[in-house]
C-alpha cells in the first residue's frame, strides 16, 4: 500500500480517534446505566446479541500514549469538523473523577457501617497498566484514579 505521508500520518490518528470514539460510547453507557439503575455489563452482552453490533466494555477512561493523545491533533487541526472526537476524549478523559466518586460514595457507605476512620482503611489497585500483560503507565488513567484516591486513603499499588 502506497500513499503520501499526509493520509498516513492522518490513517493513524484516525484508527486511534475511532477506537476513542468507540471507548467512549461504552463509558457514556456506563455513567447513564448507573444513573438509570441498570447494569451495563448485562445491557452491553444483550446488545452484543445484535449481529451488526460491538460494544466495548467500559472502564476508568483511556490509556496508552497514542489513544488517549491522537485524537487530540484532529481535533486541534479542525475544531468544528472534529465535534465527535472532542467529545469522546472529554467523556473519557473525565472518566477517572467518575471512578473516584464512585469510590468514595462506596468508602463513604462502608464508614457509615462499621467504625472505622477512613484513614484506616486500605484499598488495593490493580491492574494499573492501560491494557493486560504490559507494565507501560502512560496515561494510565487508573494511575491518576490511584493517586485522588490517595489524598486521602492509604493504597497500594499493583501493575
Amino acid at each position: 500500500m502506497i500513499t503520501n505521508s499526509r493520509t498516513a500520518e492522518m490513517c493513524k490518528l484516525t484508527e486511534n480517534s475511532y477506537r476513542d470514539v468507540n471507548i467512549a460510547f461504552a463509558n457514556e453507557l456506563s455513567l447513564i446505566c448507573a444513573d438509570q439503575g441498570i447494569n451495563v455489563w448485562e445491557l452491553i452482552r444483550l446488545a452484543n446479541r445484535h449481529p451488526r453490533v460491538n460494544i466495548l466494555q467500559p472502564g476508568p477512561g483511556v490509556g496508552g500514549h497514542c489513544i488517549a493523545v491522537d485524537p487530540w491533533f484532529i481535533v486541534a487541526q479542525n475544531p468544528q469538523q472534529a465535534r465527535l472526537i472532542h467529545t469522546a476524549r472529554l467523556v473519557n478523559d473525565g472518566k477517572p473523577l467518575w471512578v473516584v466518586d464512585r469510590v468514595k460514595a462506596a468508602v463513604a457507605d462502608c464508614l457509615a457501617a462499621t467504625d472505622k476512620r477512613a484513614s484506616e482503611l486500605k484499598i488495593a489497585c490493580f491492574g494499573l497498566a492501560f491494557k493486560p500483560n504490559i507494565d507501560d503507565l502512560r496515561e494510565s488513567p487508573a494511575v491518576e484514579v490511584t493517586q485522588l484516591i490517595a489524598e486521602c486513603i492509604r493504597v497500594k499499588r499493583w501493575r
